[in-house]
């Protein structure tokens, strides 16, 4: 770990008692952008039995969220080592597009 004033990467620890200048929240990640799509289309089979057709989309436009947390490796954004920020995988328990169909009848 750097000591206090000491210089890592493109910046420098404040020293003791001192603020630092970089505002709280500057640096952030990717965003997470996830769309889900329901389509259905409801028929009559008889006057007292309806059918029902569904197809539901989950992540619809399958848009990745990439890992940019701690647990996924990336603990700081100044380290000396190599590949300090750089995000090399998506999110833990996200997924990409997936479909579902389904079919129902009411009577």
């Amino acid at each position: 770990m750097a000591t206090n004033g000491a210089s890592s990467g493109p910046f420098s620890r404040p020293g003791i008692a001192q603020f630092g200048n970089v505002g709280r929240n500057t640096f952030t990640g990717p965003n997470e952008f996830l769309s889900d799509l329901s389509l259905l289309k409801n028929f009559k089979i008889t006057e007292r039995v309806n059918g029902q057709f569904r197809v539901e989309a989950f992540n619809v436009f399958n848009h990745p969220v990439l890992g940019f947390n701690s647990s996924q490796g990336n603990h700081c954004i100044d380290c000396p080592t190599g590949g300090a920020g750089q995000i090399t995988s998506i999110e833990n328990g996200t997924s990409p597009r997936q479909l579902q169909f389904g079919a129902r009848i009411s009577f």
